[in-house]
């Protein structure tokens, strides 16, 4: 196993922790407003329109005149003003009559004018629910006010209506800007927008994804989560094409897996069918092909002859597996089966309370880890992930105990000198309480145990940015992590955060576009076509503002 991903120091700075660990906060656009804040040109107040809040039209300059108009400005801003009336009274067809007569009355080198009463015009179809005529007439007042924040929400509102949400994120992105992120409405509306935009793209994505071998680190990573697996447990003396494959598996290869899992299969002498299938519905698992996996362990569950601790197995993997397309409850259901069928295996309670643990329940992931320990009092990822689950959980509610907790992951160390999984939570437990040097130390240790884990040089590279924010340092170890495991997608996700940090956007959606690439559960492809979305939206603002960026 390797550190659990998602917690820093709480006093970070809330804009920073969201780029270095890639959580969309306020849209990922803060690097971006720094940048603005430096290099933005003094606008014109009025060139910015009025606040955002709100769906009434554009009342300025509504008092009535005595005289009768007799100017194009003043027919045109009186028929406004009666369309203003006809608003108010909920008359939307009449509101938009007057409005569009004055918008035919307005001389077109009366920009300010035009793009008000398009903008009112917006404001009738918006009631109506016309929101392509929205669209249609906030752009027209953008196109003779293009800072015109109230034209811009309109948008971006009516853009999320009809689903065209890249377009709405690029829209919300600017009206922050232009707002300087003061309009806590704005943020949230961009943070909706973002996470229905992952959401909606991951579907699709993690449904058309392709086939991808993991690395060697990864296999052997994936199997030590597990201390009842009988493709690990059993030992097969003939020369079978089974055996060839275990060999292989134990040594994280996976390139001849499927072939030789088939072939033991169409041995219909064979006394290993129910293993087979077993270890080609795990590399289906590993190699990100869910529905293959789903078939084949669904296939061994029908088998009514098969061991209870191959059966076990697959539930608990078959509950992976639904946890990664998002379906909680069924999981749930599967351990619950597996524990009725083997209640002694510890591997239930284990990967149990691992979903707990990052779920945030603490006390149900205590709960589960003290029962794999008690089923496998030696398993050192069961002892080390209940010390992190201790760590956190003091941290939440009672900090003066922490201390009690580093203890105890201190005496796990010791008794496990030589397991890089308790070096490695250890080390992320010692950056929580932010003592680096002895974080550092641990870290290291954990490499000299497991030189090819690319997630180790991940959690190194961003102990030094959040030490002494040492950006070059940081990029050195994930630049280290990737040539050491190019599969490994936090890596390239964490370079992007950095390359956001430091204004360069184009390297940020080349990370992140890779670490997409590499996401194995659809929550995951969520969260970093999000962070995608968020950095192509700046670089649209950007433009949109005038502003240069890399």
């Amino acid at each position: 196993m390797v550190p659990v991903q998602g917690k820093v120091s709480s006093d970070i700075p809330k804009w920073q922790l969201a780029l270095l660990l890639g959580v969309p906060v306020t849209i990922g656009a803060a690097g971006l407003y720094y940048y603005y804040k430096k290099n933005k040109s003094k606008k014109n107040a009025n060139n910015r329109g009025e606040s955002s809040k709100g769906s009434k039209p554009d009342q300025r300059s509504d008092e009535h005149v005595e005289k009768k108009p007799s100017t194009p400005n003043e027919i045109a801003e009186s028929l406004k003003t009666e369309g203003n009336i006809f608003f108010k009274k909920g008359q939307y067809d009449s509101a938009i009559e007057k409005y569009t007569r004055a918008i035919e009355a307005c001389p077109k080198e009366s920009q300010q004018q035009l793009s008000t009463y398009y903008q009112n015009r917006a404001a009738a179809y918006s009631q109506l629910g016309k929101q392509q005529n929205v669209l249609e007439d906030c752009t027209s007042a953008l196109e003779y006010n293009k800072f015109y924040v109230k034209a811009l929400s309109r948008r971006a509102k009516a853009f999320e209506a009809v689903e065209k949400l890249e377009e709405a994120l690029n829209d919300a992105t600017a009206l922050c800007m232009l707002e300087q992120f003061g309009n806590q409405s704005s943020i949230a509306f961009a943070d909706t927008v973002l996470k229905k935009l992952g959401k909606t793209k991951a579907r699709d994505l993690y449904a058309s994804r392709k086939p991808l071998l993991p690395s060697k680190a990864f296999v052997k990573n994936y199997f030590t989560a597990f201390v009842n697996d009988p493709l690990i447990r059993t030992i097969v003396e003939e020369d079978t094409p089974l055996r060839q494959a275990l060999e292989l598996i134990k040594d994280g290869e996976l390139d001849n897996i499927e072939t030789l899992s088939t072939a033991e299969l169409s041995n219909n002498d064979s006394k290993y069918h129910h293993l087979a299938l077993l270890l080609r519905a795990t590399f289906h698992m590993l190699s990100m092909s869910s529905e293959n996996a789903l078939s084949d362990l669904e296939m061994l569950l029908r088998e009514k002859e098969s061991a209870r601790e191959i059966k076990s197995n697959a539930l608990i993997k078959r509950a992976l597996l639904k946890m990664q397309s998002a379906n909680r409850d069924g999981a749930m259901k599967d351990f619950d089966e597996a524990e009725q069928l083997y209640s002694d295996n510890a591997d239930i309670y284990h990967h149990r309370g691992q979903i707990y643990l990052l779920s945030e329940r603490m006390e149900d992931a205590l709960r589960e880890f003290e029962k794999a320990i008690s089923f496998a009092p030696e398993c050192d990822v069961a002892h080390a992930q209940k010390c992190y689950a201790e760590f956190r959980k003091m941290s939440e509610i009672n900090p003066a105990k922490k201390q009690e907790a580093l203890n105890n992951f201190e005496n796990i160390s010791k008794r496990f000198p030589d397991s890089a999984e308790v070096s490695a939570l250890y080390g992320q437990a010692l950056t929580d309480a932010k003592d680096f040097e002895k974080a550092e130390k641990f870290y290291d240790k954990a490499l000299e145990k497991q030189t090819d884990s690319g997630m180790l040089y991940v959690h190194k590279g961003l102990l030094y940015v959040q030490w002494r924010n040492d950006i070059n340092a940081a990029v050195e170890m994930l630049q280290k992590a990737v040539e050491t495991d190019p599969s490994c997608g936090f890596a390239y996700e964490s370079l992007g955060s950095i390359e956001v940090q430091r204004g360069k956007f184009q390297p940020a959606i080349d990370a992140y576009t890779k670490a997409l690439n590499l996401s194995r559960t659809e929550e995951e492809m969520a969260h970093i076509y999000s962070m995608v979305a968020a950095a192509k939206a700046q670089v649209s603002a950007a433009k949109y503002m005038g502003i240069e960026v890399n």
